[in-house]
């Protein structure tokens, strides 16, 4: 609460050195009682030697927000019908790139453009500010955020930090 009163007021935030697959892989430690809970099967790919600067609880927060939206947009298919890929990515010599991909129904083209405005939601419950923190965080952060409709069933959003280092040895798949 106070990463995020801090990010509010626009005053500097605290920033470590962040291992990106080892900070992903706590979120998907932590969410696992809630994948299990809406029966959703989780897959990772974690590239080791990715390395950011940043505000760990923040951009923890970012991925919990995505992570659960994902979940919700499948929360009508068939419980094995249930998939979530979480990705980091370094390339030299661009950032790291995070990514969240579902399976669900997808976003209307129109809603691409729209689904990080403050107030705007597609859900029924929805106050719409999910999206726009979690825009303002990566932004604080120098990085991007951005969603895209997948070539089958979904939608993926993406965010990009600057990375610090790269390195080439890959975490193995998680699956839960």
């Amino acid at each position: 609460i106070e990463s995020l009163r801090t990010m509010m007021r626009r005053r500097t935030t605290e920033r470590e050195h962040i291992d990106c697959a080892q900070m992903t892989g706590d979120v998907n430690a932590l969410l696992r009682s809630e994948y299990i809970k809406q029966g959703v099967l989780v897959a990772a790919d974690l590239s080791a030697g990715c390395h950011i600067s940043g505000d760990r609880v923040q951009l923890q927060q970012v991925l919990i927000n995505l992570i659960m939206n994902a979940m919700e947009a499948m929360r009508d298919l068939p419980a094995d019908k249930r998939r979530l890929f979480l990705k980091v990515s370094c390339n030299e010599p661009g950032p790291a790139v995070f990514s969240v991909t579902d399976v669900g129904m997808g976003l209307e083209k129109e809603h691409l453009k729209k689904v990080f405005d403050a107030f705007w939601t597609t859900k029924p419950n929805g106050i719409g500010m999910g999206l726009p923190i979690c825009r303002s965080i990566i932004e604080a952060h120098g990085g991007k955020i951005w969603a895209e409709n997948n070539e089958g069933p979904g939608a993926t959003f993406h965010f990009s930090i600057p990375a610090m280092s790269r390195g080439p040895v890959r975490h193995p798949a998680i699956s839960t």
